[in-house]
């Protein structure tokens, strides 16, 4: 049987048997694109394929279908972090002191200027 992977680098074709489970399609894929099976999300037909036990038959993969390859990275702040981005609330804030202090500046130098 063969599929299509779609990634960002572009299309492979690979072959394998029916009775070939998740795992071993991570395995193939693995030495196709050098990703490795643990950072590969693979989706078929807009559905995630999870179940690394699971054969092709049992997944819905049939010959030439089309599965995408993602990469399964973390990433983002998670919870409250104390390197969290700034949210809106504090660069409201920061805006605010910024244009006093401006505001201030300016004063002073109208002052001299008289």
């Amino acid at each position: 049987m063969q599929l299509i992977v779609r990634s960002a680098a572009g299309d492979k074709t690979v072959t394998l048997s029916e009775a070939c489970t998740l795992k071993q399609l991570k395995m193939v894929v693995e030495n196709e694109t050098f990703i490795p099976s643990a950072q590969q999300a693979l989706v078929a037909e807009d559905e995630l394929l999870v179940d690394e036990e699971a054969t092709c038959e049992e997944l819905g993969l049939f010959e030439g279908m089309e599965v995408e390859l993602l990469l399964d990275v973390e990433g983002g702040a998670k919870g409250d972090s104390r390197y969290k981005k700034a949210t809106s609330k504090f660069r409201w804030k920061w805006n605010k002191k910024r244009t006093r202090r401006l505001q201030k500046k300016r004063r002073k130098m109208r002052m001299r200027a008289r």
